[in-house]
């Protein structure tokens, strides 16, 4: 099954580590290909990714969205 992360670097410090978002365990989405990453009215921060089934009956289309807890101080939402 696909696994998905994602990992944020900080271009002001190029040798820094990379800060790991998000890994999901393997089978929880299918290939997930786009990503946006936008901040919604109430201040979070959300990931939106899509992923589509390609006309196969083994694969699924999916939207599935994911808010940086950091954010969500507050009750920000991905509204």
């Amino acid at each position: 099954g696909f696994r998905s992360r994602i990992t944020r670097l900080d271009p002001r410090d190029p040798a820094a580590p990379p800060e790991i978002l998000l890994t999901t365990p393997p089978g929880r989405h299918d290939n997930l290909e786009g990503l946006a990453i936008w901040q919604s009215d109430s201040g979070a921060t959300c990931l939106s990714m899509v992923s589509d089934d390609n006309f196969l009956s083994v694969q699924r289309s999916e939207l599935v969205e994911y808010a940086l807890t950091e954010t969500l101080a507050g009750g920000a939402t991905c509204d």
